[in-house]
């Protein structure tokens, strides 16, 4: 049975997530080959979010963020803005309008956002339903 690929350009995806791991938390959206166009890793211990892509079962480029002190281990929200040539992604804690911000490139990877199967979730629990909007 072939998977169903969806195209992600110009959606949002949304949830809210607990930790439950002391080492970290990933969230990533997998290709029909395997590969991850977009990988998430929220890390506690190093106060820091770390992303990056996976292509061919090799990492690209890692780009880290300091979390700000965010505690994962209380309900925080992220959003993944998938746009034409970069993911924009959001965290925030609980409440708060604003989070921290950045940006993924992925005009440099062969993975496009077209071919996205699946997503997965790790050491963490969803407290919300994922949202896939139009953005």
């Amino acid at each position: 049975m072939a998977k169903m690929i969806t195209n992600y350009v110009g959606k949002r995806i949304e949830c809210i997530m607990v930790a439950t791991d002391m080492m970290s938390t990933v969230f990533s959206l997998v290709s029909a080959t395997g590969d991850l166009p977009f990988y998430i890793n929220f890390r506690q211990r190093e106060n820091s979010i770390v992303m990056n892509t996976r292509v061919h079962g090799k990492w690209q480029y890692e780009k880290s963020q300091s979390s700000g002190g965010m505690n994962f281990y209380e309900p925080f929200r992220l959003v993944v803005e998938v746009r034409p040539s970069v993911f924009k992604v959001t965290v925030s804690t609980m409440g708060e309008e604003d989070g921290i911000t950045f940006n993924l490139q992925y005009s440099q990877i062969t993975i496009k956002p077209v071919e996205i199967v699946a997503m997965h979730l790790g050491y963490c629990n969803l407290r919300s339903e994922l949202l896939v909007t139009d953005l």
